[in-house]
């Protein structure tokens, strides 16, 4: 792992500030994640999600508590989805949206976002599934 950057006052100009502003403001955004379901509700189809990634703030390392009321993205149009088996223990990919979902979780229908969060664990949605390398499907057809 990279160790982060020291300002030592004699050395700083402008450029080095701003890649130290950079990666401060990097480290702290997100934008798609690993993780696993570890419950499914089936009625409002959302569910509680290990993030796989340990998270790195400076020199310290963080176990993110569990996201829960995840709205799980079911494939379908109109009226029509295809619905799988319960996907508790499948890996997931979180998708952390630009601003706050709030409203249209409540509506479905068009939005001002209500705060100006953006990039939260609140705005998460997840997509299932895709394999890893050490558990590929077997007998892909």
């Amino acid at each position: 792992m990279a160790k982060p950057r020291k300002i030592f006052d004699p050395e700083i100009d402008f450029n080095s500030l701003m890649a130290l502003s950079e990666d401060n403001i990097m480290s702290r955004l997100n934008c798609h994640n690993v993780g696993k379901i570890l419950e499914f509700d089936p009625i409002t189809q959302t569910c509680t999600v290990e993030m796989m990634q340990i998270k790195q703030f400076n020199q310290n390392y963080y176990i993110p508590a569990p996201l829960t009321k995840i709205p799980l993205v079911i494939y379908g149009a109109g009226n029509a989805h295809i619905t799988l088996p319960n996907p508790t223990g499948s890996i997931c990919l979180l998708l952390f949206l630009d601003r706050n979902i709030d409203s249209f979780l409540e509506t479905g229908e068009q939005y001002e976002p209500e705060t100006g969060r953006m990039h939260d664990f609140s705005d998460c949605i997840a997509l299932t599934t895709f394999k890893t390398l050490a558990n590929p499907i077997q007998e892909y057809d």
